[in-house]
């Protein structure tokens, strides 16, 4: 008796059924159908009566191809025009300038960043990290980076910013919080006096113009 699969449903003759063209054209076109669906969700097959755009995407002999220079009138296929790549590939390029965009912090006098992330993700910017503060004398308050111009906060909007202080043995000695001014440097603040070449953990997250 025959039986069908899982996914397509294509039909299985079992081993004492007689052979059948109709079943067999069936299940050439459920295939048909099926990779039909599956290129108009990835790309159009490529059309030389058609332009492309850098950037864009189309089918060739069944390779899925993204276009490197500009096709502003139609013409045959040129493979110099396009370059093969994998929908992986892409995916994971995208996804990485989504998540992984950097923000160009510089140190300041006061300070020597370490292990520190700045990056943004759907417009939020995030800094995290330490920063050892090389400030003689001690300080209630340092300059540790600049932020770089275009990622800093919206105009007239407060960052959600923390701070604490501790020694080399990482024990807490002061909490606080942090300010980014109109030049972009992001200074810190403490009710007591810090010592001198202690760390500064911080936090910030806020959005850009």
């Amino acid at each position: 008796m025959a039986s069908t699969t899982t996914n397509l449903g294509l039909t299985k003759p079992a081993y004492s059924d007689d052979a059948d063209i109709s079943d067999i054209n069936g299940n050439m076109d459920l295939i048909d159908a099926e990779a039909g669906r599956v290129r108009a969700n990835v790309a159009a097959n490529y059309d030389s009566s058609e332009t492309y755009a850098v950037g864009d995407y189309c089918l060739h002999d069944g390779s899925l191809y993204k276009c490197s220079t500009a096709i502003s009138s139609p013409e045959a296929w040129t493979a110099g025009h396009w370059t093969q790549i994998k929908i992986t590939g892409e995916l994971s390029a995208l996804n990485g300038k989504i998540a992984k965009e950097t923000v160009g912090l510089t140190n300041s006098a006061d300070a020597q960043l370490t292990k520190t992330q700045a990056f943004i993700s759907n417009g939020i910017v995030t800094i995290t990290g330490t920063s050892l503060c090389n400030r003689s004398g001690g300080f209630t308050n340092a300059t540790l980076f600049t932020i770089e111009s275009g990622k800093r906060p919206k105009s007239n909007t407060t960052p959600a910013c923390s701070a604490c202080a501790f020694n080399d043995s990482g024990t807490p000695v002061a909490y606080g919080f942090g300010y980014i001014d109109d030049n972009g440097q992001f200074i810190v603040y403490f009710s007591t006096n810090v010592a001198y070449h202690y760390y500064i953990r911080f936090c910030i997250t806020y959005s850009i113009d």
